[in-house]
């Protein structure tokens, strides 16, 4: 099982860290592209109007909110790249840790029979767990319970 979530967590950060290189390379050619063109647009419009260059002021200003919004995602990338890579180690101390804490018993070893005679007071009957059921939102009954 734990094998299965490493590996898991493995693949995870290697999916991410491929999702994160494509992002990266096209969100590089995507932006050169867009601002050669903005800047194209400037050199070819050279105008006075303030309707049209506050036009290419917004496509200057819509390409930087994409830059930041790609940024973002590229960030949570990196994010669950990191998580994965967490995952994979917090489970490989877990194997680890694993054995040395099941020989940790201290010779005491109990049967289920006698753990349930250590935690009940009483014999556990059906009708005793439907009525610690029905008494657990009253907190009177519990209280006379208890007396």
């Amino acid at each position: 099982m734990s094998n299965q979530l490493n590996t898991l967590a493995n693949e995870l950060s290697d999916e991410v860290g491929a999702s994160l290189e494509t992002l990266e390379s096209r969100l590089r050619k995507v932006e050169r592209e867009l601002d050669l063109e903005c800047l194209n647009l400037r050199d070819l419009v050279n105008s006075k109007d303030p309707e049209i260059n506050r036009q290419l002021d917004a496509l200057g200003t819509s390409i930087s909110d994409l830059h930041e919004s790609l940024s973002e995602v590229r960030g949570h990338l990196r994010t669950a790249a990191a998580d994965g890579r967490q995952i994979a180690e917090a489970t490989t101390e877990l194997e680890e840790s694993a054995p040395a804490n099941s020989q940790k018993s201290n010779g005491v070893e109990l049967s289920p029979e006698e753990i349930g005679r250590i935690r009940h007071d009483e014999e556990v009957t059906l009708s005793g767990i439907f009525r610690a059921l029905f008494m657990a939102d009253e907190p009177a009954q519990r209280a006379n319970k208890k007396s």
